[in-house]
Parts: structure tokens; sequence; C-alpha cells
């Protein structure tokens, strides 16, 4: 699930993925707070404790900004481009 807050997207995944990939130590990942914070999971034991208090935990995909501005690249680019030639 995506999740987009100030203009930060999110992906939300669930606890027992969590555990997963924070064992792997290769994606940092965060608790979502409901005042809109985020925290990020130094243990498994926070994990947990998201868990029980229903908190989402998710990864950082990226500003909100900069989705759009590779979307919209890629869309004018992809227009431009067909078989090797300029379209306009």
């Amino acid at each position: 699930m995506i999740e987009v807050r100030h203009n930060f997207v999110w992906l939300v995944i669930p606890a027992y993925k969590a555990e997963t990939l924070y064992s792997l130590e290769y994606f940092d990942l965060f608790i979502l707070h409901d005042d809109g914070s985020e925290s990020m999971i130094e243990s498994f034991d926070e994990i947990r404790t998201a868990e029980e208090l229903g908190l989402p935990i998710a990864l950082e995909v990226d500003h909100m900004s900069k989705i759009i501005e590779k979307f919209t690249w890629k869309k004018q680019y992809t227009k431009k481009q067909k078989n090797g030639k300029r379209i306009d």
C-alpha cells in the first residue's frame, strides 16, 4: 500500500515482511506515527510494538514532487521517441 504524508511517498508493508527486510539490513524502515511524524526502526522490538499499536511500517519511496517530475519527463520523452524518431 502506498501512503503520502507531507508530500512524501511511503510504501507501507506488513509487519511480518518488515522483520524480514529489517534482518537483511539493506533498507531503512520507519514507523509512521498518528501525529504525522516518523521514526526509523532500530530493533525487532520496535517492529513488534508498532504492530501491537496498529502503526504502519514503511519504506521511504521519494518526495512526491520528484516522482511527478520523473513521471512527467518519462512521459514526454516517450511521446517524442518512437522507433528511434522524434515525434512532435
